[in-house]
């Protein structure tokens, strides 16, 4: 994961509570095309990983969630 860039683990981080593209997009400020570009990038860097293997990947890597589902650190109180 040391590849991916600081936007990718952003958006890497925030998919380990399985949110949408336009729910990603939202959270972090991005257009959802942006949102889309980053993961395609990322994914891509990650072997091909689908969507849903990136989010188990995520979990897998106990990225820490809120609560309220938002990831820490953005945004969570």
């Amino acid at each position: 994961m040391s590849d991916l860039t600081d936007r990718e683990l952003q958006v890497f981080h925030a998919m380990a509570r399985g949110p949408s593209n336009g729910e990603l997009a939202k959270a972090l400020g991005m257009t959802i095309r942006t949102v889309k570009f980053h993961l395609e990038n990322m994914r891509e860097k990650l072997g091909g990983l689908s969507r849903v293997q990136v989010c188990l990947l995520a979990v897998h890597h106990r990225i820490p969630v809120c609560p309220a589902g938002r990831v820490a650190g953005a945004g969570c109180s």
